[in-house]
């Protein structure tokens, strides 16, 4: 065999060789990202839904406005109410996850929003929208006789209608602007903005992030999970208003650019603290708020191009549904313990739907209710313990299954636990669901 013929040969062979032995070099991540907002138009003289206090009763004349039955008619509107989205892509897979600026989320947006997105290829799935609970917010959202009489107002079509127009375009203005990005992840203690609902005592909260920018070094957007209840104005007020989810989002947005999308984690029994609750209060808490993070670095953690994103769902199986009434009224002491359990309708016999998104080592947990603090911190060590670098718990997420509570806190009573309808089990239930499913995302 001649010279050149066995160079020949024997190139053939080492080429043989890496194709068999050295895997090939693994393509940089197509990770995209994009965000939209779209102003919700409020028809004149909705009512607030949050407060039942703003209930109109039987010896009170009930508003001459159509969109205002069994609740008091707003007097005006104080600032935008929004549909914020941010979508996601990643190997020719899209995400979307929306925030809207109501007090809760009712069951069926998700699907009705990926009917209306099939052009886009977006699956139910593949959606998550999330409520920022403002207490002052447009009502006639919710299409359940319950959620009408006690806190949302009568069913208004035309303004779901309006609410899904807003989420959608939100969505398709996020599609619109997919583009290269990378992300980035931070968190800080904030102390002096926030007290325990339940003993009234000062507690430290923890302000999360999760930001997106583009490759360019444009800000997309940021989600900003903040565990306080989004209710600083109380039910005296009858201006439409976002609340303190609202005034986060201007202050995060005029600092660090993109849009800002409110969650407010794991904050059943956290309320604000240290703020007069009307609008003079809103403007110092948001000035507060402001001044704490411009002495943060929202870049702390470096920045990564997520390789991974996916979303996982468990459908954890809960306890019959009943109200506690004894519970509702524990001011009243050994007495409230004699009222019954009121079977609830078949409608809330339903189990619990988590969904779970993970980016690379990095965990969200979306939970349809209001979760106690101390659960949020049970689903993070749980997620610790699956390995994720970080895991987010929020709530209000897809629907709302009412408060969610350890044993103890359920016993306890009151106002929360009035609201919790899947007895003393619902907390741990919920627990050992975010379990599983942080282990099949893992």
């Amino acid at each position: 065999m001649g010279q050149s013929r066995m160079v020949q040969l024997v190139l053939a062979i080492c080429l043989l060789i890496s194709f068999v032995i050295i895997p090939p070099a693994r393509a940089e991540s197509s990770f995209e990202a994009g965000a939209g907002a779209e102003a919700l138009v409020i028809p004149q003289g909705i009512s607030l839904a949050g407060y039942f206090q703003r209930r109109i009763w039987l010896t009170q004349n009930p508003p001459s406005n159509p969109n205002a039955t069994y609740f008091q008619a707003s007097t005006g509107q104080h600032d935008v109410i929004r549909a914020k989205a941010t979508a996601l892509k990643i190997n020719n897979k899209k995400l979307a996850v929306v925030s809207l600026d109501l007090v809760a989320i009712f069951p069926g947006v998700r699907e009705i929003l990926a009917q209306r997105l099939t052009d886009l290829g977006y699956q139910p799935e593949n959606i998550i929208v999330v409520a920022t609970h403002t207490h002052s917010g447009p009502g006639g959202f919710a299409n359940f006789r319950f959620w009408e009489l006690l806190a949302a107002d009568k069913f208004l079509p035309h303004f779901f209608s309006e609410i899904i127009r807003a989420a959608e375009k939100a969505i398709r203005i996020a599609d619109s602007q997919l583009t290269p990005a990378v992300a980035n992840t931070g968190g800080v203690g904030l102390d002096g903005l926030a007290v325990s609902r339940r003993s009234n005592q000062p507690i430290q909260t923890s302000l999360t992030w999760f930001r997106l920018v583009s490759r360019a070094g444009q800000p997309i957007a940021t989600w900003v999970n903040l565990p306080v209840h989004s209710d600083l104005l109380t039910p005296a007020n009858l201006e439409i208003s976002g609340d303190i989810a609202g005034e986060v989002e201007r202050k995060w947005e005029q600092r660090f650019g993109g849009v800002a999308m409110f969650f407010s984690g794991a904050s059943g029994d956290i309320d604000p603290h240290g703020f007069t609750r009307d609008f003079d209060g809103l403007t110092r808490l948001g000035a507060n708020f402001d001044n704490m993070i411009s002495s943060v670095v929202p870049f702390q953690n470096a920045a990564f191009v997520p390789k991974e994103i996916e979303t996982f769902t468990y459908s954890q199986e809960l306890a019959k549904p009943y109200l506690n009434l004894g519970a509702c009224v524990s001011f009243l002491g050994p007495f409230a313990n004699i009222l019954p359990y009121i079977p609830l309708p078949a409608v809330f016999a339903q189990p619990a739907q988590l969904v779970g998104m993970k980016i690379d080592k990095h965990a969200y947990v979306f939970i349809p209710g209001e979760p106690f603090q101390n659960i949020g911190e049970g689903i993070r060590q749980a997620g610790m313990k699956a390995g994720f670098e970080t895991v987010t718990t929020v709530g209000l997420s897809n629907s709302y299954l009412g408060y969610i509570m350890d044993a103890d806190e359920f016993n306890r009573g009151g106002y929360e636990a009035c609201n919790s309808f899947y007895g003393p089990t619902y907390g741990a239930k919920i627990l050992e669901g975010s379990e599983k499913l942080l282990g099949i995302m893992k």
